[in-house]
């Protein structure tokens, strides 16, 4: 049996056809990639797209190269980029990559996926991260969703994940010590 969706915005229509399983599966995909992110160019203000360029390109032009850097590149080398070492900060970090990649909110279960997405050590209690980052104000509570315990980026959480420089290639391997001669006592 197939069965049939479509969502129309304006004069922009997606129709999905199929089993009610793919049906199921592609619908949260259409929304989360396709329907967030239109929504969100449909709010922008015109004066605020790039419109020097001849691409298709319909994000605002502050968001167009972190947007564009993040689509190329894995979560692995995000972070590998970036070289958190606290738990803390590999946190902001996973969140900040997802946000740009159009999550909206996190929550203390998608944290935890993320982490062994990463294939990162997950925390054994998310919420407590969660709410270490709203303690350092990278993270506030998204209060318009709805959804409890939902948490989406600061500007101060932007700012700080923006502010990691990328490691270089040396080595980090530690300097041998050199070893002391021993020298012997001559007794009388």
């Amino acid at each position: 049996m197939s069965n049939k969706y479509s969502v129309k915005i304006g004069q922009v229509e997606i129709a999905l056809e199929g089993d009610a399983d793919y049906i199921a599966a592609e619908r949260d995909f259409v929304f989360e990639k396709i329907l967030s992110p239109a929504l969100k160019v449909l709010e922008t203000p015109v004066s605020n797209y790039n419109t020097e360029t001849t691409s298709n390109t319909l994000l605002p032009q502050s968001e167009v190269d972190k947007s564009a850097v993040l689509s190329d590149m894995s979560i692995n080398e995000f972070l590998k980029e970036k070289s958190p070492q606290t738990l803390i900060d590999k946190a902001v970090c996973l969140i900040y990559f997802y946000e740009k990649g159009g999550r909206e909110t996190v929550t203390g279960a998608e944290l935890k996926k993320d982490f062994v997405q990463a294939k990162e050590q997950a925390p054994s209690n998310p919420s407590a991260v969660l709410a270490e980052l709203v303690k350092k104000s990278y993270l506030m509570a998204a209060t318009e969703t709805g959804q409890k315990g939902a948490y989406k980026l600061t500007n101060t959480g932007i700012s700080y994940v923006e502010s990691f420089v990328a490691v270089s290639n040396v080595s980090r391997k530690p300097q041998k010590k050199s070893k002391k001669k021993r020298t012997e006592k001559v007794s009388d």
